[in-house]
């Protein structure tokens, strides 16, 4: 390469090198904030009644809804070792439903024999994804009272064995339980076939949220009774579906803005960057078209020039703006507190 050139190529490198951090950046935190978003709040609705399989079954058809579910809110206490647990339960449907979720390793109980453990017993216990283990099932009590599974574990309670249970443990969750809690979550397969409570994930919350009302009456009509939705409010926060248009093209004219800032700054460089390149080859085509070269040939050596000075330096750029964010991502990961969503795809 032309000595010439090469603070140009480097000019072009660095600008596309900065293009893709600053893009690839904003793209992993959008990301990032909608999948954490929706780990917190997989439903986009729950159904105020209770829903059999077949019913449900039968709600999955109609338009507009991804995924419904039901939810077991039968929590039951248990033990491994010393330790105390509060199981819930999930069956495949909710499963379906928590694409997004604070799992660490491995995946849902996908039958009877299966569960999920929280992390920080993983570890005091030195378990791994595939060993079996023994759960104790029973009631804690305090003064012959039976207690709620998810109270903070007291020093005078006790625990009635009622029932005892072999489980391949399949998945690592996150500590649901803080250690001052003394705690420890649980998730074991849900195969109860009674009326339990339902939950529904539309294909496009804001459009079912406008819709409600018709929604509902598909519902009421599908189970030959009426039937409300109660809508996340959280979700409703998160898609701004309650804020007027003008808020609402406030909040995107921002992003929007950012963007284009960023692709007139880019344009600008580049353009300053070629215009001194075409400056300084102008005596030297000069010389070309004298000689008898034709315009053909011009554009040929000038193509084949500017290939070297300009699309070299953006795909290295580009490579080399991916290779950083992938590092740093994995630093944080290993070495900072950071979301779990925070990671890099390509």
């Amino acid at each position: 390469m032309n000595k010439k050139n090469f603070p140009i190529f480097i000019s072009v490198f660095i600008v596309s090198l900065f293009l893709t951090i600053v893009f690839y950046f904003a793209k992993v935190n959008l990301d990032a904030n909608y999948r954490e978003a929706r780990a917190n709040n997989y439903a986009d609705a729950i159904i105020d009644d209770k829903l059999s399989k077949s019913e449900t079954n039968k709600l999955e058809k109609l338009d507009g809804i991804s995924y419904l579910a039901r939810k077991n809110p039968q929590i039951l206490s248990a033990k491994l070792g010393e330790d105390i647990l509060a199981i819930y339960m999930q069956d495949e449907k909710l499963n379906e439903m928590r694409k997004y979720s604070w799992i660490e390793e491995g995946d849902f109980p996908k039958n009877s024999k299966e569960i999920m453990l929280s992390k920080s017993l993983v570890e005091k216990h030195k378990l791994k994804l595939g060993d079996e283990l023994s759960i104790d099932f029973g009631q804690r009590i305090v003064d012959e009272n039976i207690i709620n599974p998810t109270n903070s574990k007291l020093k005078e309670e006790d625990f009635n064995k009622i029932d005892k249970k072999t489980y391949t443990l399949v998945g690592i969750y996150e500590d649901v339980y803080n250690k001052y809690a003394g705690l420890s979550y649980g998730l074991i397969y849900d195969n109860s076939k009674k009326a339990l409570p339902a939950m529904i994930k539309f294909d496009d919350f804001s459009l079912a949220y406008e819709n409600k009302e018709k929604m509902e009456d598909k519902i009421s009509q599908v189970l030959n009774r009426d039937i409300k939705l109660k809508f996340d409010d959280d979700l409703i926060s998160y898609y701004r579906v309650e804020e007027d248009l003008w808020r609402e093209l406030m909040a995107k004219s921002v992003l929007i803005f950012s963007a284009f800032l960023i692709i007139v700054i880019f344009i600008f460089f580049v353009r300053n960057i070629f215009w001194v390149w075409g400056i300084r080859k102008i005596k030297e085509l000069s010389i070309y078209k004298s000689i008898g070269s034709t315009d053909f040939q011009i554009y040929k050596h000038l193509f084949k020039k500017a290939s070297i000075i300009s699309l070299l330096p953006l795909i290295l750029g580009h490579i080399c703006g991916f290779m950083l964010i992938f590092f740093l991502y994995e630093y944080a990961s290993k070495n900072l507190e950071i979301s779990k969503f925070e990671y890099v795809t390509f």
